[in-house]
């Protein structure tokens, strides 16, 4: 089971950040737009660790105490991991979080500090609500805008955990990266294949993982296939040893011009192929508008929102990397 984290946010005229788990909503005030940009850059540059919250509440803690009384200081709420399973936070002037802990609502005002006030909330998080100023913390309706990651323009912010089933096991362990929710990606990506987040700040060394889902192949006659193991193509697939042992699929494609055992879509590390088999009618692969018959039993790797064909079967490869 992976815990994944929904925040959405009430457009107004404050600044939210997110990156990760790491959450800054913050008072937009005039003049002060280079000491946001600061504070962006620190939520951004502590999100990659897994104490993150505890260290910006450190970074915080220290420039709110140099400020003084911090009546210049755009009024601002932060939550993050504290690296111990709980969450840290942290208020400063006309803001407010409140709780959802174990049924329980507790609420930090940063009114009622002549500085900050800041905590490291445990136990089991049921949801997080973040005000600036005036804005209003009732119910989430259609007018709440959903952020996976960056930064946007708000006054309030609803955060809320939830559990969710990890996707099949792909039963192949291969190089790649983790985004900072911790999703196994192909290491040449740009967003996260799960959540959408940047891969700019992660870790680019490689390290095994199981390999996700890929895309899918879908069909001219709509049906769709996922990508997690090796396919093998025809009219009667079953028949092949691959998928008798359950290392790859079979589609079955009941089409006079598709042989018995037509094609397969072979996964290669984080690519996707395909080879003719010695099929009667031929695989074909579209390339700049031309389809071109592929030689039995080289792959032919497919790019992103590729056409191919099986006979006069036609099918599109889709997936989340850019083409």
């Amino acid at each position: 089971m992976t815990t994944r984290h929904s925040v959405r946010h009430l457009p107004g005229q404050g600044v939210l950040a997110r990156f990760g788990d790491m959450m800054m909503l913050c008072e937009a005030t005039p003049g002060q737009e280079s000491r946001i940009r600061n504070l962006i850059s620190a939520v951004a540059e502590v999100a990659e660790s897994p104490d993150g919250g505890r260290q910006l509440s450190r970074r915080l803690a220290a420039v709110l105490s140099m400020a003084g009384t911090g009546n210049d200081f755009p009024a601002l709420c932060v939550v993050g991991p504290s690296g111990d399973g709980g969450v840290a936070a942290i208020v400063h002037g006309d803001a407010a979080l409140t709780f959802t802990v174990d049924g329980q609502n507790t609420t930090l005002d940063g009114r009622d500090a002549v500085t900050f006030t800041d905590r490291i909330v445990v136990g089991d998080v049921a949801e997080i609500r973040g005000t600036i100023g005036s804005a209003p913390a009732g119910e989430v309706d259609r007018t709440w805008g959903r952020i996976k990651g960056g930064v946007v323009r708000a006054d309030a912010l609803v955060y809320r955990p939830s559990v969710v089933s990890d996707p099949p096991s792909t039963g192949s362990r291969v190089l790649g990266v983790h985004c900072r929710n911790s999703h196994f990606n192909d290491p040449v990506i740009a967003y996260c294949g799960t959540c959408g987040i940047s891969m700019a700040q992660v870790s680019r060394e490689p390290v095994l993982g199981e390999r996700p889902q890929l895309g899918v192949l879908v069909f001219d006659d709509g049906k769709t296939y996922p990508l997690v193991r090796d396919h093998v193509v025809g009219r009667a697939p079953d028949a092949d040893e691959a998928v008798v042992s359950g290392l790859a699929s079979p589609v079955a494609l009941p089409d006079p011009d598709v042989s018995r055992l037509h094609a397969r879509v072979v996964l290669n590390d984080w690519q996707v192929g395909v080879m003719d088999v010695g099929s009667a009618n031929g695989t074909y692969v579209q390339s700049d508008g031309t389809w071109n018959r592929l030689s039995p039993g080289t792959v032919t790797a497919l790019k992103p929102g590729a056409t191919g064909a099986f006979g006069r079967r036609e099918f599109r490869y889709y997936t989340y990397r850019a083409a």
